[in-house]
């Protein structure tokens, strides 16, 4: 098996609490990309997901765990994050809070090339044409502000900032979830289409199960800070395994039935603060027993899936 672009060991993302312990919102998650590979990371809003993200470009001091990109241990030094940066980039949710109003997109593009010493002078230009037409921009937006275009537009902006450097991974983080519907379709064709031409690696985030079904080849579900299920997209998508999961699929609707509504998870989402004993999903969970409360599962094979859940081979017996 090929080594994988990146691998997250055990990683732990604490914040501070003036009152008692510190809230986890990273519990020792692992995961893997593999090079030219999409991984969508889902689950509610809360989950821990975006904080996920955001400490592998060092947006968020990281508590504990091992980065692994490209088969270096990373990073321990300010220039080790500036040097991750280049080869890992990031695509924030809303493109109307992203980008600077005062900048012309032009200089926004044309930013990260001379952060990391790749261009300057009157090549800033013509990279910036370059990527604007990658990602399809017209060259006489260039001189705009934010302001002047539209939230499709600006999302096209925000993708060509982040291959400015020519990274090998892309993370993008519910990168359609503030344009219109009719907008959204336009942003997943883009990235599709750059990830098959430029061989990238994309971990996409998101609470949209059905974009993340279209877009991704592996699919990993959290759940209260820890992952709970992982495999290929195909697979957990039509056969869940965990029974959060299986909730979350159950929770989309279902357009030959028109007027009827999806079923709802009952119960609330934990404080991360004071999680269950044992299983954190158990106080949801109708398979819950006295097991449950007692030990807290792993992460483990089970068919083509990983799931932490200690009947998992129960319900695979059962579909």
């Amino acid at each position: 098996m090929p080594e994988p672009l990146l691998e997250v060991r055990d990683l732990i993302v604490e914040y501070p609490s003036r009152k008692g312990p510190p809230l986890r919102a990273v519990d020792r998650i692992s995961l893997q990309i593999g090079s030219g590979e999409i991984l969508g990371l889902v689950g509610e809003s809360g989950c821990g997901k975006t904080t996920a993200g955001m400490a592998l470009v060092g947006l968020v001091p990281i508590t504990g765990g091992d980065i692994v990109f490209d088969g270096k241990l990373w990073p321990k030094t300010a220039k080790q994050w500036k040097e991750l940066r280049r080869q890992v980039a990031f695509v924030f949710q809303d493109p109307y809070a992203s980008l600077d109003p005062y900048w012309r997109v032009g200089a926004t593009i044309s930013e990260p090339l001379q952060i990391h010493g790749i261009a300057r002078g009157s090549a800033l230009k013509h990279h910036a044409e370059r990527l604007a037409d990658l990602v399809g921009i017209e060259a006489s937006l260039l001189s705009r502000r934010p302001h002047e275009l539209s939230g499709g537009q600006r999302q096209r902006v925000a993708v060509a900032r982040a291959l400015a450097t020519e990274p090998k991974l892309i993370i993008a983080d519910e990168p359609t979830a503030a344009l219109d519907v009719s907008i959204r379709a336009q942003v997943l064709n883009l990235l599709k289409e750059l990830q098959g031409r430029l061989g990238l690696s994309i971990l996409f985030i998101s609470h949209d199960l059905s974009t993340v079904g279209y877009l991704a080849d592996r699919v990993a579900v959290m759940y209260a800070g820890a992952l709970v299920e992982t495999g290929p997209a195909y697979h957990v998508l039509e056969n869940p395994v965990h029974p959060y999961s299986t909730a979350l699929i159950r929770a989309l609707p279902d357009v030959g039935n028109f007027g009827v509504l999806p079923p709802v998870l009952e119960g609330e989402v934990p404080d991360l603060r004071s999680l269950p004993s044992g299983c954190r999903f158990r106080t949801r969970c109708a398979l819950a027993q006295k097991l449950c409360a007692e030990k807290e599962p792993k992460l483990e094979n089970h068919g083509k899936s990983m799931v932490a859940c200690h009947f998992a081979d129960d319900i695979l017996m059962r579909k």
